[in-house]
């Protein structure tokens, strides 16, 4: 859909039958010369001042074109009554638009600062534009990363206070809707991201992998980071604009970098050998504009029954061991599913299951969850695999003996009918 035209679902300059790029990107026009929809006014993205009453009001005038020229007064009379103050302050002259009375605004216009809480890291201007004349003010340990309306970074700002202008923010301008020479008001397409330079933040790094041979390993540690770069960090992460997106995009881009360092080793090496994972996570945090503080891991090794055991820090923690525990179980479950269901594939084929004997002799009882027919351990109160309740089993197959759930018709060992 374009961006400059008022015209519902228009694709002007984006499509085959219109190839130009839509002539309403031009601030000035009224309407664009090759779809003939009307232009956005040049003010639309910006955040106007006072209530969301007098944004409504511009919208209501703006379609009226028999409204202006009009006085001040004129517009008073339109205007909200918590808004008639802002109003009155206008300057005593005619105006001939809506964007006539929004410039007249600008300098109205309340600074844009970052009235920043303890746990934030970054945050957005809640609007999409710019206006020159408006002011910013970065306060102590902070600055600013202009962003565009497509997540490119452009301008930065450090502490000090500022008039947003062209001159200042020629990357932004740049990235911007274009001015007809002559016109009177321009507009920065963007929004500024305030970033805190001091503020600390900590991370889960819990990351499951597979090493060189395909073995399942696991990392579990920590991380405490802070951005040093607002630059790399929008280059690398593009429109993240709260405190919690940035945790949780940090958070994944943790974990996948993990998760390839665990493929480029074997088992033995990593058992143990925390640099082998702490060095290039560091380098792969620099990289996206991030001052790794602290990286710490408790455990790496394998996957698998009593992972939880060779960690002498989660030793005293019950509620870490029982996760392990759970895990553990739910990878024996599922690799015993794997294994009946290539059993099962065999008889299909008229192929003798190898080492069936000691197979069943050495596998213990199972049941399958009535909701997603997961292979469960017997006795599992909740599926492994979608934790759904299993019931108690009532039947038992008379072929195979295998242990199965009331509502079961046929086995799902040999497939007997129950």
């Amino acid at each position: 859909m374009c961006q400059y035209c008022q015209g519902e679902g228009c694709g002007c300059g984006k499509t085959a039958d219109y190839p130009v790029p839509c002539q309403s990107e031009i601030v000035g026009t009224k309407a664009c010369s090759i779809c003939k929809c009307q232009s956005m006014p040049w003010w639309s993205e910006l955040k106007l001042p006072g209530s969301e009453a007098i944004a409504d009001m511009m919208w209501d005038l703006e379609s009226d074109e028999k409204f202006f020229p009009a006085g001040k007064m004129k517009i008073l009379k339109m205007a909200p009554d918590s808004d008639a103050e802002l109003v009155s302050s206008l300057p005593e002259r005619m105006y001939n638009s809506t964007g006539d009375v929004v410039g007249a605004m600008i300098d109205r216009l309340p600074p844009i600062e970052w009235d920043k809480q303890l746990t934030e890291i970054l945050w957005k201007y809640p609007a999409d534009a710019l206006a020159p004349g408006q002011q910013l003010v970065v306060g102590k340990d902070q600055v600013i990363m202009m962003v565009s309306k497509s997540g490119k970074p452009c301008d930065e700002f450090p502490e000090g206070r500022y008039v947003v202008s062209q001159s200042n923010c020629p990357l932004l301008a740049q990235e911007s809707r274009k001015v007809l020479p002559g016109y009177n008001y321009s507009i920065l397409n963007g929004s500024p991201l305030f970033f805190s330079t001091i503020f600390e933040f900590e991370m889960d790094l819990t990351t499951f992998g597979q090493t060189r041979a395909m073995r399942r390993a696991t990392a579990k540690g920590m991380a405490r980071v802070k951005v040093v770069s607002p630059k790399k960090f929008v280059q690398q992460f593009g429109r993240i604009f709260t405190s919690q997106q940035a945790l949780a995009t940090v958070t994944k881009f943790c974990a996948n970098a993990l998760k390839d360092e665990i493929n480029r080793h074997e088992l033995q090496e990593l058992s143990g050998n925390t640099s082998l994972l702490e060095t290039p996570l560091k380098q792969a945090l620099s990289s996206v504009g991030l001052y790794p503080v602290r990286i710490s891991f408790s455990y790496i090794g394998e996957l698998g029954p009593g992972m939880f055991m060779a960690s002498s820090g989660q030793a005293g923690n019950p509620q870490s061991a029982e996760q392990m525990r759970q895990m553990a179980e739910s990878m024996r479950a599922a690799q015993l599913a794997k294994l009946q269901e290539i059993q099962q594939l065999m008889r299909q084929q008229g192929q003798p299951p190898q080492n069936t004997a000691s197979s069943q002799a050495s596998t213990p009882p199972t049941i399958s969850c009535s909701n997603c027919n997961t292979l469960n351990p017997q006795g599992s109160k909740f599926c492994n695999n979608c934790g759904n309740p299993i019931p108690t089993a009532k039947k038992t197959c008379p072929s195979c003996g295998k242990l199965l759930d009331s509502s079961v018709k046929f086995c799902g060992n040999c497939g007997t009918r129950v």
